[in-house]
């Protein structure tokens, strides 16, 4: 392969780390929105690795409520990053 070929297969993986570059940096600015207790019910699923029955107790919340408020806190903050990486500049 010559010195362009190369250079041509490198250019999807650098643009990929671009896209996840902002990805992430779109993720941490919603993170930062939401409210306290929500970053302790993430931390303690995601970080954690607690169940979500685990979490529901630590919190005192009952298990149910706990995985209606982590698919919520999933839809929007998906919601989020996804209306912030649309409104930047490409």
């Amino acid at each position: 392969m010559d010195h362009e070929g190369k250079h041509l297969r490198h250019q999807p993986a650098d643009k990929s780390r671009g896209d996840n570059h902002a990805k992430l940096n779109a993720l941490k600015v919603c993170l930062e929105e939401i409210g306290e207790d929500h970053r302790q019910l993430l931390d303690l699923v995601h970080n954690q690795g607690l169940t979500s029955d685990a979490a529901a107790e630590m919190l005192g919340i009952k298990a149910p409520a706990c995985r209606q408020r982590l698919s919520r806190l999933q839809r929007a903050l998906k919601t989020c990053a996804e209306k912030r990486l649309t409104a930047s500049p490409a």
